[in-house]
């Protein structure tokens, strides 16, 4: 069982502690007793955008074993929300890695489940993240839902989760997030990569269900 997370806001895909690799863990031991059934596959590299990634995925640049993966997470928001021209990223750039997405297990009937993960928030009102405002980074989050509705994917936003529930102080220039604790930069700590991994843990389980409840 294959899960190919792509591209991510982690520049060392291999280290045990970004949330992909603690995704895999929690899922082996929740549901398979420690055994390894699923395999996740981190692509991520730095500063990647759903564009870019788009052309990973056309062009096969992925490992031999995950060529077919049965479930594909897309978390770009931390780079798409810096792109200047909105619109192109919303009407172009996110379709394109969707159906790009939806290509990859060409050879059988099934194709992959979709998912968006939005793991992305922006406290600081005056600057933001990387110039990104509370208010654009909320209006990326909107339209990764609006998009999720067209293209009949799963949408996982960890910064819906925390973003009201968020505790914060002021040292000096920087804001310190009590949850992570870690000083709030575009790429948070530990704090936000367990949360994202349990979020999408919570969400698949919460879909399992109800599938099988029939709702």
């Amino acid at each position: 069982f294959g899960v190919l997370i792509g591209p991510q806001k982690w520049n060392y895909p291999w280290k045990e502690c970004a949330w992909s690799a603690r995704l895999e863990n929690i899922i082996n031991n929740v549901f398979f007793g420690g055994e390894p059934a699923v395999r996740i596959l981190n692509v991520a590299r730095g500063g990647v955008s759903s564009h870019v990634a788009t052309m990973m995925f056309q062009y096969g640049l992925l490992p031999d074993e995950f060529r077919d993966p049965h479930i594909v997470l897309l978390a770009h928001s931390a780079n798409d929300a810096k792109v200047v021209d909105g619109d192109a990223v919303f009407y172009d750039h996110m379709q394109g890695l969707v159906r790009a997405a939806n290509r990859l297990n060409t050879c059988h009937d099934d194709m992959p489940l979709v998912a968006w993960v939005d793991d992305f928030y922006s406290l600081d009102p005056a600057v933001g993240s990387h110039g990104v405002t509370p208010t654009r980074a909320m209006g990326h989050t909107s339209k990764m839902f609006a998009l999720s509705s067209w293209h009949q994917t799963m949408m996982i936003s960890y910064g819906n989760v925390v973003r009201n529930e968020i505790l914060w102080g002021y040292l000096g220039r920087n804001y310190v997030d009590a949850l992570t604790g870690s000083v709030h930069t575009i790429h948070m700590g530990q704090g936000l990569h367990a949360g994202v991994a349990w979020v999408v843990l919570y969400n698949f389980l919460a879909s399992i269900t109800n599938i099988c409840q029939g709702n």
